[in-house]
């Protein structure tokens, strides 16, 4: 996996991975693949990705702190810009930040201080992650959102269908022969996956269909359960 924070000479806090980042340590890979709308990074990534949550807003008491934490963490996760990128950056934030403001303010001219106390102090914090991200879009992809979209979708939905299949799998394999015989209900309980969903992969896969008819057979026979009683009342008398 990759680490969460990338070291430079030029500066002497590290500073956290950001999308950006990513794009750049993955620019060649990402050209020679440009019929690919998406890099799997095969896991997901800590990454710092500020965005503005427009349902929030910000009390008067906290307009101060707030602004100057924000912007500060920024400048910091992104101090690798070039100083007039970066301001600009803030710049745009700062005005996110003073729409979410209720009530008492701050004014133009504050705004314009924190900005540049932040672009001067950008190397002061060791900002921590607070997102991930597991595909990474390809810039040089040439097909529509919409191809791109499904894509995502498809690869998404087979992370899902493998493990939902290593989960049924390991639940008939592990499955106890001297309890009561295996049914799907029981996989739906034991595996947290709905009934229906049971069903599906066993009409799909008929490698998890034969185990679960194999084991569906050898478990809860009468002979397996009188002698898992006989072995636990023999238990519970050496027990006494």
């Amino acid at each position: 996996m990759m680490p969460y924070y990338y070291q430079s000479d030029e500066f002497e806090y590290s500073f956290v991975i950001t999308k950006e980042i990513l794009l750049k340590v993955f620019d060649a890979e990402l050209k020679d693949n440009k019929d690919n709308p998406k890099l799997d990074l095969g896991d997901n990534i800590p990454i710092y990705s500020w965005y503005t949550n427009k349902r929030y807003f910000i009390e008067p008491s906290d307009v101060l702190s707030h602004t100057e934490y924000v912007l500060f963490n920024i400048a910091n996760a992104f101090k690798y810009l070039d100083d007039e990128i970066l301001t600009d950056r803030l710049i745009n934030e700062a005005n996110n930040l003073r729409k979410q403001s209720l009530g008492s303010m701050l004014n133009t001219d504050s705004y314009d201080y924190i900005i540049k106390q932040a672009v001067l102090n950008k190397d002061t914090l060791l900002v921590l992650p607070n997102n991930t991200i597991r595909f990474l879009k390809n810039p040089y992809f040439t097909k529509n959102k919409t191809d791109y979209k499904i894509e995502i979708n498809q690869l998404l939905n087979q992370e899902v269908v493998c493990k939902n299949h290593k989960l049924i799998f390991d639940c008939i394999s592990d499955y106890d022969l001297n309890q009561k015989r295996l049914t799907k209900n029981i996989l739906s309980q034991v595996t947290g996956i709905s009934l229906a969903t049971i069903k599906n992969y066993l009409n799909r896969y008929q490698e998890l269909n034969e185990m679960f008819e194999v084991i569906k057979m050898h478990s809860g026979t009468k002979s397996q359960l009188k002698n898992s009683e006989y072995n636990h009342n023999k238990i519970s008398k050496m027990a006494k």
